[in-house]
This record gives structure tokens, C-alpha cells and sequence, in this order.
């Protein structure tokens, strides 16, 4: 009889762990949606900041202003289906090989006010088709 109690208090010991994993993984914080850049621009007329988000959008040529010294760089990205929406992009880190000016992107980070996200992440789209470099 005490075994049977033994193992059946680890039972409901386990599946409430996994409740609460379940339960968790839902949270707000971990959660990150997809949003265009004229949504980030539109949630955040009100001045909140410091709230996480994953912005695709396209590298607008010209923008981009490297400082090799400390692995830094600024861009911008405009939406991609809406004109004149811009946000910009600060990240510090090494960027990814296909990154380059009017290229499709997928920023994740955090906006910090003024129409501004310092990156945390940075991805790039990559071409549907492969094309050599001779």
C-alpha cells in the first residue's frame, strides 16, 4: 500500500511539472511573433520601449555604416509591402555572410524609442536559387 502511494504521488508530481513547462512556454516573454516594420512603428506611437520583438523587413541601400573597431553596425529596414515605413537597426556583433544592402532580413531585438531596434539577432533570407561567382 505504501509503495502504490509512493508511486502515485510521483505520478501527480511529474505530470504537474510538465503542466507548469506547458503553461510556461506560452508566457509572453518567451513568445516572439513575427511583425512587419509599420506594425512595431504603429504599436509603439504611444513611447513604450523595451518590449522584444522579430521584424522582417528589407535593407534600404545605402544605410548601412559599419565600425569595424567594435564589431558594430547601423542600418535600416523599410516594410516590405507598405512604403515609408523605416525603423533603425543598431547591432554590435559579426553580421551574416549574406547580409548586404536591399536584401531581405529578419531582425530580433528590442525597440528602444524613436523609431530605433538594437538587434540581438540578425538573419537573412536566402536566395531561392543558387548563383555562382565566377
Amino acid at each position: 500500500m505504501v509503495k502504490n502511494k509512493r508511486v502515485y504521488i510521483g505520478l501527480v508530481i511529474i505530470v504537474l511539472a510538465m503542466v507548469l513547462l506547458f503553461i510556461g512556454g506560452f508566457d509572453s516573454e518567451t513568445m516572439v511573433y513575427n511583425y512587419t516594420v509599420k506594425e512595431v512603428i504603429d504599436q509603439n506611437k504611444d513611447g513604450l520601449t523595451d518590449r522584444g520583438y522579430r521584424v522582417g523587413g528589407r535593407v534600404i541601400p545605402g544605410s548601412v555604416i559599419k565600425n569595424d573597431e567594435q564589431i558594430s553596425v547601423v542600418f535600416e529596414i523599410r516594410d516590405i509591402q507598405v512604403q515609408g515605413y523605416i525603423l533603425k537597426v543598431t547591432y554590435e556583433g559579426i553580421l551574416p555572410d549574406t547580409f548586404k544592402e536591399d536584401q531581405d532580413v529578419l531582425i530580433e531585438g528590442k525597440y528602444v524609442g524613436d523609431k530605433t531596434m538594437h538587434a540581438t539577432k540578425i538573419m537573412t533570407k536566402c536566395a531561392s536559387k543558387y548563383e555562382a561567382e565566377y
